[in-house]
């Protein structure tokens, strides 16, 4: 989808994610202590061919769905849960949380990668963070500070069947109106404590 915005776009000088990596100025090659991602990398892995072999991704994506499905089919199950992310938000402009065995600071599912039916919903807020300051004696010039008194939301994330939207809907609507975990935006009114059935 890129590819054909960047083609269609109009634009004389790009008109490709190839040209997108090579004319760009990143920020990261700017202010390289900035602790934003590698954002030319990631285009590069997305522009690589190992990226876009299609049927290898539609093949796992397809046998995580079956995994998953199966599991929940044994345990009869209607849905999962999942913290929505385990590090809480990083100060904009300081560095963030390395990767560390296949876990980032990504809020995104694996599950709703996969086609999974996910919803996220409040589920409070943190009282302490740990910082990552930057630290030239340390290994990886950061190291953590804190604990810091903050009050940062945090999100619970319901997985459901194919289809089961409607489920996911009314498991969140219970969850929001029992823990009252969600504080409303000033232009937006309480949840309702119950949803309307659904046909």
């Amino acid at each position: 989808m890129l590819t054909r915005y960047l083609r269609e776009r109009g634009d004389a000088n790009i008109k490709s994610i190839r040209d997108l990596i090579d004319k760009s100025k990143y920020y990261r090659d700017i202010r390289p202590e900035a602790g934003f991602i590698d954002r030319k990398a990631a285009l590069e892995e997305m522009n690589s061919s190992v990226t876009l072999d299609m049927a290898n991704m539609f093949q796992n994506r397809f046998a995580n769905q079956l995994i998953v499905l199966q599991c929940m089919a044994q345990e009869n199950l209607d849905a999962l849960v999942s913290a929505a992310g385990n590090i809480p938000a990083y100060i904009l402009g300081a560095p963030i949380e390395p990767p560390l065995a296949g876990r980032t600071n990504s809020v995104w599912g694996l599950l709703g990668q996969h086609g999974i039916p996910t919803l996220s919903v409040p589920m409070g807020f943190t009282t302490h963070v740990f910082d990552r300051v930057r630290d030239a004696a340390a290994p990886g010039g950061t190291r953590l500070t804190g604990p810091v008194p903050a009050k940062l939301p945090l999100g619970i994330m319901f997985f459901g069947r194919p289809f089961a939207e409607p489920m996911l809907f009314r498991i969140a609507s219970a969850y929001e109106a029992a823990t009252k975990h969600r504080i409303p935006p000033p232009d937006f009114g309480p949840v309702p404590d119950t949803l309307s059935p659904v046909p």
